[in-house]
């Protein structure tokens, strides 16, 4: 176990190369099955640029003329995954992503918006969250995604020194997100995180400690230092970054730097890349086990089927995964002839939705018990085993049918969940390097 080098980030369990084929009536069985509120998850795919280290399903358009084209696709596959859904869903977390949700310009923002709301009414206490690339949202753009309802806003920053942005096509001067930040302030009851990325070319510990410096100082109420992942064997765009990268050495001390300034800073660190103010949501979350981890991260409502509009979105609802098709053309064909968008899927067994909560509470706490699963360690001894090494490299602890994951070996927490996951390894599929 300890010879791994690449293992994936458990988003899903399974993880979506295991996907495969799915029938549209098994799809359909699954959201008839879905009891409660709902996570719906938007996803816009549509950038004017390309960043040269994205790793997210994304089209280059220069012109906005797909916006409402694509909003009207998007409202349409909404009416056909109600059609199957019990009366009365509401909306307990909304999250749009890509791409760049605000491609979409604001009237089909609002045609969307409203047409959500309609079928899947907010429910109280919703949290409705929104990426947003600071080059193509100014103050007033987001008054008016605030007027209609949005109440949390991650600002793509990823790090504030121009010549590490421009040696992977993202020019952004810092104060364009500092003036969106200002107008979050001014308004009030709205929540804020900033996305930071290590690990990219150009980056040194000295750059990287101001950009570190500048975030805290901006005060938001998260922050995710996400570690970038080079895979250009899955992102060929990558190969256009020519400029060196840092080396495990540079690329370690970049992410502990973060920890140390963030934690002084009086962030807590939520699961393995998130990092938020005491008051935050998702400590409370943390704190009462409801913390959850998805496509989107770490959030607090653990439990909700999550249903995903737009290409390539992938849901999680009644015991199954379903992603929808990427090829835009197929995935316009498939929602006008009034039929699901599916390209691949998943239905879980009774087994895979185990180790599913094993290796989430791994990652969200750190810790597990089988005992809370139903089952004794004897289930797992085989996965046990596997973990000699790294309890006595003094990373982990196992004791009796429970483990946890130390201090010391927070890194290795991806590592030890990939001890239950009995797909790795059983396909082609290659992830991004752990360090």
């Amino acid at each position: 176990m300890t010879k791994a080098t690449r293992v994936p980030r458990y988003t899903s369990y399974p993880t979506a190369p295991h996907f495969g084929a799915i029938e549209e009536s098994d799809a359909r069985a699954a959201l008839a099955r879905v009891d409660g509120p709902l996570s719906v998850y938007v996803h816009v795919p549509f950038c004017k640029q390309l960043c040269w280290y994205c790793g997210c399903h994304r089209e280059i358009r220069r012109q906005s003329d797909a916006s409402a084209p694509y909003t009207d696709l998007l409202i349409r596959e909404l009416e056909l995954l109600d059609r199957d859904l019990a009366n009365g869903r509401e909306t307990l977390q909304l999250a749009f992503g890509g791409g760049t949700p605000s491609f979409l310009l604001p009237e089909d923002m609002t045609r969307l918006v409203r047409a959500i709301e309609a079928r899947w009414p907010r429910a109280e206490g919703a949290e409705w969250s929104m990426e947003l690339d600071p080059r193509t949202v100014d103050p007033d753009r987001l008054d008016g995604l605030m007027d209609l309802g949005f109440n949390r806003f991650s600002l793509g920053v990823q790090d504030i020194h121009q010549e590490v942005m421009r040696a992977v096509n993202r020019e952004q001067p810092h104060e364009l997100s500092e003036a969106l930040v200002e107008r979050v302030r001014d308004r009030g009851g709205v929540g804020l995180s900033i996305d930071l990325l290590y690990g990219l070319p150009v980056q040194t510990e000295e750059s990287w400690g101001r950009t570190l410096e500048w975030a805290v100082a901006l005060g938001p109420d998260r922050m995710s230092i996400f570690p970038y992942a080079h895979v250009p064997w899955m992102q060929p765009q990558q190969k256009l970054i020519e400029a060196d990268l840092p080396g495990t050495e540079l690329r370690n001390a970049l992410r502990d730097l973060a920890w140390e300034r963030l934690s002084a800073a009086g962030y807590i660190r939520i699961g393995m890349d998130h990092f938020a103010k005491p008051t935050d949501s998702l400590v409370a979350a943390r704190d009462a086990g409801a913390l959850h981890r998805n496509f989107q991260g770490y959030s607090t409502h653990r439990g909700l089927d999550m249903v995903g509009l737009g290409t390539s979105a992938i849901s999680s609802y009644g015991g199954s995964y379903v992603q929808n098709l990427k090829d835009l053309e197929a995935y316009t064909t498939a929602v006008k002839d009034g039929q699901l968008p599916i390209e691949r899927g998943f239905v879980l067994s009774d087994e895979d939705q185990l180790r599913r909560e094993v290796i989430g509470d791994l990652l969200c706490r750190f810790a597990v018990r089988f005992g809370d699963y139903g089952v004794t360690a004897e289930h797992f001894k085989a996965e046990l085993d596997q973990l000699e090494a790294l309890e006595q490299r003094g990373w982990i602890r196992v004791e009796g049918d429970a483990v946890q994951v130390l201090p010391e070996g927070a890194e290795s927490a991806r590592m030890v969940a990939a001890a239950f996951d009995q797909y790795l390894g059983a396909s082609s599929a290659q992830y991004s390097r752990l360090h």
